[in-house]
């Protein structure tokens, strides 16, 4: 089965709605932000979304939200019209290196410890930005009964040639979604998180310490460690820690757990508190 990727025309329009710089819609963007009322785009059903924001707002807050999309709606076909096959395109890429994925998903399984998963039922929405940029991002949104993966790629951003970091991005993010489904080592995480709360503030700059740490972990295998490097040929970097923020210690411990990482991969192992423990004493000895 091929990737379950989505193009839809009313998600596109939201995410339009959020990154337009118009003073008109600042009120829009704040309330489609509260309460995850923005997660409830996501679907293929226009219809069904509408249905789904009267049953969570009620009728009239609805009718206003519509009535303050109506207004950015001539500006968003002009932008549509123009860059809805530039999405295409990219569908076109993920799918046909679809293998690649499946590759690197199977390694991801075994280092979660989850088997019975199937990343077909997950929907992959792709979103253009109205933005220029050099890489795509992305992220998942994930509850017991039901998960999906957005892929933001800027308007500017064409299809790589022999380059796949695209892909090794997107299997990040299901490695969140994977770690979510083994309630055991998800909560060695949360509980890792929680015991080293006063090490790990130091560094988060107000991200929750259990998902710095989460980040930390996956990102020692893809898309700056060992798993990314098997499979996508992008290169780990050296372990050189002069700078702060989430992207320096993401690269710092993907360099320092390189040896680490690759004996969990090739061996097929499941993460566990050996691992964890490592990167925890490596962000100990190097916080300032």
């Amino acid at each position: 089965m091929r990737l379950p990727i989505t193009i839809s025309k009313f998600s596109n329009l939201l995410f339009f709605v959020h990154k337009s710089n118009t003073l008109t819609n600042r009120e829009l963007k704040e309330q489609l932000s509260a309460e995850n009322i923005d997660l409830l785009f996501y679907g293929k059903n226009k219809k069904e979304i509408w249905r789904q924001l009267i049953k969570k707002l009620g009728g009239k807050r609805t009718k206003q939200i519509k009535s303050e999309i109506a207004y950015l709606l001539p500006n968003f076909v002009s932008f549509w019209n123009k860059k809805a096959k530039h999405l295409l395109a990219w569908k076109q890429y993920l799918q046909s290196n679809q293998l690649i994925f499946e590759r690197a998903i199977f390694d991801t399984k075994k280092l979660t410890g989850v088997r019975n998963y199937h990343f077909s039922k997950i929907p992959i929405f792709l979103i253009v930005t109205p933005h220029n940029g050099h890489s795509i991002e992305a992220w998942f949104s994930w509850t017991p009964k039901k998960s999906f993966l957005v892929v933001e790629i800027p308007a500017n951003l064409k299809t790589p040639m022999n380059n796949y970091f695209a892909i090794s991005v997107i299997v990040h993010e299901f490695f969140h979604l994977l770690l979510r489904n083994n309630k055991k080592l998800f909560t060695l995480i949360c509980n890792t998180a929680l015991k080293n709360k006063t090490a790990l503030a130091k560094l988060s700059d107000g991200m929750p310490e259990r998902i710095f740490l989460e980040e930390l972990l996956i990102s020692s295998f893809i898309p700056e460690g060992y798993l990314s490097n098997k499979y996508f040929k992008t290169k780990i970097p050296r372990a050189d820690k002069s700078e702060d923020g989430l992207l320096a210690w993401r690269k710092f411990i993907a360099a320092k757990l390189r040896p680490l990482s690759k004996n969990y991969v090739d061996n097929l192992m499941e993460v566990d508190k050996k691992y964890i423990n490592n990167l925890m004493a490596i962000v100990k000895r190097n916080i300032k």
